[in-house]
C-alpha cells in the first residue's frame, strides 16, 4: 500500500504559499491525467489567485487580507488532502506510481511503533459494526517506541478480489468498536500502529470477516 504525504509542510506562511502555487502550477500542467480529480485545477489556481492578492493587500498594511491568506491556505491544505487521496487510490488500483510523481507528491516515511502488533475481529449485535482487538507484542531487544493509537483500514473483498484500501476507524485502546460498515459485505482488514508524532509503524497482518 502507498502512503502520500497529504498536508502541505508546517512551515512559514510564506513557504506554505509556495508550496501551495507549485502545487497548483503541476495539477494544471498535467490537467490530462488527473480526469476525476475532486478538486479541479480551476477551482485550485482562483484560490492562489486570491491568495496572491490578499499577500499584496497584506504587505500594504490591509490586516483583514492576512486572514483572508491564512483561511484560503487551510481550504487549499482541504484540497491538496483530497487530491493526494485520489492520486494514491489511482496507484493502489493501477500499482503505477506516474501521477504521483509528476505532482511531487513524496512517500511518506515511517519511523513510528516498532511493537509487532496483530488485530483480530468480531461482530456485536448491531448491524454494520464489529469489534476490534489488537494484541501488541514487545519484540524485546531493541527500545520499543509504543504505538499512540491505531489507523484501522478495511477493503471490501468480492469476487474479483480486494477493493481498495480506506480508513474505516482509529483505536486509542487494545479492543474497540467500528461502525459504518456495510452489513453483509466481506471485508480485508488490519490495523497501522501510528505513534504521537503521526509516524507510522509496520501494518499488522490482515484478516477477513463478513458483516452482520
Amino acid at each position: 500500500m502507498m502512503k502520500l504525504i497529504k498536508t502541505s509542510p508546517a512551515t512559514t506562511i510564506a513557504e506554505q504559499i509556495q508550496f501551495a502555487k507549485n502545487d497548483a502550477a503541476n495539477i494544471e500542467k498535467n490537467i490530462a491525467e488527473l480526469t476525476g480529480i475532486p478538486s479541479s485545477n480551476v477551482k485550485i489556481m482562483d484560490l492562489m489567485g486570491k491568495i496572491d492578492a490578499d499577500v499584496i493587500l497584506h504587505d500594504e498594511g490591509d490586516e483583514a487580507a492576512g486572514k483572508r491568506v491564512i483561511a484560503n491556505l487551510l481550504v487549499y491544505d482541504n484540497i491538496l488532502s483530497h487530491n493526494v487521496s485520489f492520486v494514491e487510490d489511482k496507484i493502489n488500483v493501477a500499482n503505477d506510481p506516474d501521477l504521483a510523481n509528476k505532482l511531487n507528491y513524496p512517500l511518506k516515511q515511517s519511523t513510528g511503533p516498532k511493537n509487532k502488533a496483530a488485530i483480530s475481529g468480531k461482530n456485536t449485535n448491531n448491524k454494520g459494526e464489529i469489534q476490534i482487538d489488537i494484541l501488541r507484542v514487545n519484540m524485546g531487544g531493541e527500545k520499543v517506541k509504543y504505538a499512540h493509537h491505531y489507523d484501522i483500514y478495511g477493503a471490501l473483498v468480492t469476487d474479483e478480489g480486494i477493493g481498495v484500501d480506506a480508513e474505516i476507524g482509529q483505536l486509542f485502546k487494545a479492543k474497540g468498536l467500528v461502525k459504518g460498515l456495510i452489513s453483509g459485505d466481506k471485508y480485508s482488514i488490519y490495523a497501522i500502529p501510528v505513534d504521537i508524532d503521526g509516524n507510522e509503524g509496520k501494518p499488522t497482518p490482515s484478516f477477513i470477516i463478513r458483516i452482520n
